[in-house]
């Protein structure tokens, strides 16, 4: 089993990966049928800020050593993730939805 310094080998396994993420959704985009139509679906940039600002804000509660930025982060994070799932709810009678209808 590889130690702690196997950092460049988890680095390489999220890199491949991500490469066949990518191979996939080509094929899978490419596959899907189309009806000829336009849906007057968008890209749903609103939503996918805010879910970026919160993820980040996480991300970087795990990095920051002192503890009140920590919690502020993690906790602005949250809040941001919140809004997020408001701002997708409210998108449900539309097609700019991310997070998968439950009705």
């Amino acid at each position: 089993m590889p130690g702690p310094g196997f950092w460049r080998g988890a680095f390489w396994l999220f890199a491949l990966q991500g490469l066949a993420f990518i191979i996939a959704s080509v094929a899978l985009i490419d596959a899907a049928p189309s009806s000829g139509q336009d849906t007057g679906s968008r890209t749903p940039l609103r939503q996918l800020a805010v879910l970026t600002a919160g993820i980040a804000a996480m991300a970087a509660a795990g990095l920051v050593t002192d503890l009140v930025w920590s919690a502020l982060l993690g906790l602005s994070g949250l809040l941001l993730i919140g809004l997020f799932l408001i701002l997708d709810g409210r998108a449900l009678r539309g097609s700019c939805r991310i997070a998968p209808a439950t009705r």
